[in-house]
């Protein structure tokens, strides 16, 4: 695998939603339950806000 590949298959894995996984060791792991779910998500996102006292809505 050449460079250029391999970035292509991180920044996949990383920027597309519809992927449930994550890497591991340059393998696709299926993720936990707890972490597809959106309210967690959401919950984590306004933690994160509340932490560093900005607020991040587009």
């Amino acid at each position: 695998m050449i460079l250029s590949q391999g970035a292509a298959y991180v920044l996949v894995a990383a920027l597309d939603p519809s992927i449930r996984a994550f890497l591991v060791e340059n393998q696709t792991a299926e993720a936990k339950r707890y972490a597809t779910i959106e309210a967690n998500a959401e919950a984590l996102w306004k933690l994160g806000e509340k932490l560093v006292g900005e607020n991040f809505d587009p």
